[in-house]
């Protein structure tokens, strides 16, 4: 009785994860704490969300983090 495991879906998994940034991204509000930094620049370096989609109060606190500025440095760098 030798079974076959089901491959993973990973695209189907980071669809799922996309969706759920997506729903979660209105409800962002300045001022922005430290775990909020770090998930939206880990959403942007992934390149799950953009800029484009932050709102301007948002966008404009963020800017002024080290950590957005070290991330859009590395990618800038990394050519992504």
């Amino acid at each position: 009785m030798n079974e076959k495991k089901i491959p993973f879906d990973q695209t189907a998994q980071k669809m799922q994860e996309i969706k759920k940034i997506l729903e979660g991204l209105p409800l962002i509000k300045t001022p922005l704490d430290l775990s909020d930094v770090r998930h939206l620049c880990r959403c942007i370096y992934r390149k799950q969300i953009t800029i484009d989609m932050l709102s301007k109060d948002v966008l404009k606190e963020l800017k002024k983090t080290d950590m957005y500025i070290k991330i859009i440095e590395k990618m800038a760098k990394n050519n992504i």
